[in-house]
């Protein structure tokens, strides 16, 4: 890193007694007898940078003298303390006095326009901290102010700068989505597609609880009814339970029909749904935000799972199966369900446990039965394949 890249980040404290040489010699001799001056070890920047300074502090050789090494760089690094941005600015900044928004009213304004159902049409009307910028900071009423108080409005660069600080410090993050413990869990595809070492074509299935944001991955041969509904009673049995309600995308394994306002399901998902015990829902036509919890796990499984899972093939180890890959990927979760959410200071997991700790109903595990009579009850003969597959893969409570 240059001198120049230094001076730019954040002030950088040079020895003690050098810089002490450096200031007293530019005192009384110019930048280029300092650079050629090689006792001080200067650059041609660097003795620029410090000439330009002492002009701006009106030092003399005498006040140098009159201070100690440390004291003079307590001195000169002043400014730099009022200008970093480690450092809360409080409205003063170098000579500029600047009018200092109020964050709090500003926030709230900005979250009520955020508190709606959702719709397309309700995000697009959502305001932009430009307008409230302009609106509320920028009104004629604060420059009014201004130009009788001789202040200096931030710039919009500035001002958001300073609005994500004030809410980084003061307000705790939440999800913005507000669910029941227990209620949805979504089903979706993560869309990529590898290969094992013996040929199978693979795909990733998700399965995530809409109030924790547990996530389960699968890998999968394909899309089919067999495959997916597998994939789905594979997650539940990792999660201990089933939801209320299990929302799924508009695949052709699962529902015949799209429409605006729901979809129709396939017999196969209508008998799973009977023999899981919740009910299903579509996502309606051009409703993908509805399953933005599923949509956010795929970004994240993808980011931290998958890829990885693509590096280890790039690196000469594929893997041999669909259940070697599973397997990995059932020991690695953790790498996601375990982290900390950014600004809750939880994991996953944590939440989960939480809400088991107070008594909340997460999951309806009392409908995890395999017994036959149960299996026979809901699905009809000709669907003796899915009810083995269901009858073997979930547990015995």
């Amino acid at each position: 890193m240059t001198d120049r890249q230094r001076f730019r980040t954040k002030p950088v404290i040079p020895d003690h007694n050098l810089f002490y040489r450096r200031v007293k010699f530019l005192c009384i001799h110019s930048s280029f007898a300092g650079e050629q001056n090689i006792d001080l070890q200067m650059s041609h920047g660097t003795a620029v940078r410090l000439k330009k300074r002492i002009t701006e502090l009106n030092l003399t050789v005498e006040q140098v003298l009159s201070l100690t090494p440390s004291e003079l760089i307590e001195k000169y690094f002043s400014n730099d303390r009022v200008n970093s941005r480690k450092f809360i600015i409080k409205g003063i900044r170098g000579n500029v006095t600047y009018l200092v928004p109020d964050f709090g009213v500003m926030t709230r304004e900005y979250m009520r326009s955020c508190a709606h159902s959702g719709g397309s049409t309700n995000r697009k009307l959502e305001l932009q901290r430009k307008v409230i910028y302009e609106d509320v900071y920028c009104s004629e009423e604060n420059r009014e102010k201004c130009r009788k108080e001789n202040l200096t409005l931030y710039s919009l660069s500035n001002f958001c700068r300073l609005w994500r600080a004030y809410e980084k410090s003061n307000i705790v993050p939440t999800f913005r989505r507000k669910e029941e413990p227990g209620a949805i869990a979504e089903f979706d595809f993560t869309g990529v597609t590898m290969h094992c070492k013996d040929g199978t074509r693979v795909q990733f299935a998700i399965l995530v609880l809409a109030y924790s944001r547990l996530i389960y991955i699968e890998a999968i041969p394909s899309q089919s009814a067999p495959d997916s509904a597998q994939a789905i009673v594979n997650g539940f049995k990792y999660f201990g339970g089933v939801t209320e309600t299990l929302r799924i995308d508009n695949f052709k394994a699962a529902v015949t029909y799209a429409g605006r306002y729901g979809g129709e399901f396939t017999a196969t998902y209508r008998m799973l749904a009977n023999f899981l015990g919740c009910s299903l829902s579509s996502m309606p036509v051009r409703s993908g935000w509805l399953k933005g919890h599923a949509e956010a796990a795929v970004k994240i499984a993808t980011h931290t799972l998958i890829a990885r899972m693509k590096k280890r093939e790039r690196d000469g180890q594929p893997f041999e199966n669909i259940k070697e890959m599973n397997d990995w990927l059932i020991r690695n979760l953790d790498l996601i369900n375990n982290h900390k959410v950014r600004g809750l200071n939880s994991s996953r997991r944590i939440i989960l446990r939480r809400m088991n700790e107070t008594n909340s109903i997460l999951l309806q595990t009392g409908t995890f039965i395999s017994q036959k009579s149960k299996t026979e009850r809901f699905l009809q003969p000709q669907d003796s394949k899915l009810t083995a597959m269901l009858t073997v893969y979930l547990p015995t409570l």
